[in-house]
């Protein structure tokens, strides 16, 4: 076998190899800031934002989250998923999102979880 065929065979090999390791590698998922206080984690795979969090990681009321009162007759929960929808990747929220499962604390404090 030749000087060049050897070093090619040699070449394709670490390049595979390499390939591999990286291919292992998980990027972390970004996170943005705005001036509205919300922190976004960002999907690296697909661009979108797949979390939001108060700065401080504490829980923020729906009112403190849309910079606004929402009616008080509307679904708080709804209201916030319709504001940071497009965010997200959907273009309607209300259409779009299935509430699964909803948890009332005795404090006052709603958890709606949707899919």
């Amino acid at each position: 076998m030749s000087h060049t065929r050897k070093f090619i065979q040699r070449l394709l090999t670490y390049l595979f190899l390499l390939s591999l390791i990286l291919s292992l590698i998980q990027p972390e998922s970004a996170s943005a800031q705005t001036k509205d206080g919300i922190k976004r984690q960002i999907d690296p795979a697909t661009g979108k934002i797949n979390f939001i969090s108060s700065l401080s990681g504490r829980p923020l009321a729906a009112s403190q989250a849309l910079g606004f009162v929402p009616d008080r007759a509307a679904d708080p929960a709804l209201a916030i998923a319709q504001h940071f929808g497009r965010e997200f990747g959907l273009r309607d929220a209300a259409r779009e999102l299935m509430a699964m499962r909803s948890d009332h604390a005795e404090s006052g404090r709603v958890t709606i979880r949707y899919q």
